[in-house]
């Protein structure tokens, strides 16, 4: 992962086979750490990505992502969190990724820092955090995650409810709403009276 992120091998290029031999053969949990190496190199970069980089990850992230849905959505999706905790790519770019991945049937990991992400970002794309909001909301196997995303999960819908995208605010109604018919109904006061 090191060399492909330094442009030493490429997809379609010279070690290219070194990178799809180890996807072919790779379990899920393997190719999920290779996920999580570059979303974790991301984050410990303390400049910020040349857009060369970005180029060449975003490319990977289709690729793997295309391969992905031809099988099994697993860890290898639920690992992208990693790249969108590092908050060093286009945020419109990552919340769409974000979206197929959640739309796929995939969880996200570390979902703690990917609704962090979200809440940082829900001032200028409402109705995509909501949307993604919506989806992790319908995907957590424990009533307990919600009770963990409760602050970011607040400051995201604090943000899109009080802000000028009528068609977000709506949608946020609708998870303020959902979220207390699944008992969680102290969010209703989000929605004043």
């Amino acid at each position: 992962m090191a060399f492909y992120w330094r442009g030493l091998i490429s997809l379609g290029g010279d070690g290219s086979e070194l990178l799809t031999r180890f996807f072919e053969k790779a379990h899920d949990r393997l190719r999920a750490n290779a996920i999580e190496y570059i979303g974790r190199s991301l984050e410990n970069t303390k400049e910020d990505v040349p857009p060369e980089i970005q180029k060449r990850l975003v490319a990977f992230w289709n690729w793997r992502l295309a391969d992905a849905r031809e099988t099994a959505p697993g860890r290898e999706l639920a690992a992208f969190g990693w790249w969108l905790a590092s908050k060093k790519l286009d945020s419109q770019w990552a919340i769409a990724q974000l979206l197929e991945i959640l739309k796929a049937g995939s969880k996200i990991d570390p979902d703690f820092l990917v609704l962090e992400y979200l809440a940082d970002v829900a001032p200028q794309l409402p109705l995509a955090v909501t949307e993604c909001l919506i989806l992790l909301v319908e995907g957590a196997y424990e009533p307990w995650q919600v009770y963990a995303w409760r602050e970011h999960l607040e400051r995201a819908l604090v943000a899109v409810l009080s802000g000028d995208d009528k068609a977000a605010r709506r949608r946020a109604k609708d998870l303020v709403n959902m979220l207390a018919a699944r008992g969680h109904v102290d969010f209703r006061r989000l929605l004043g009276s």
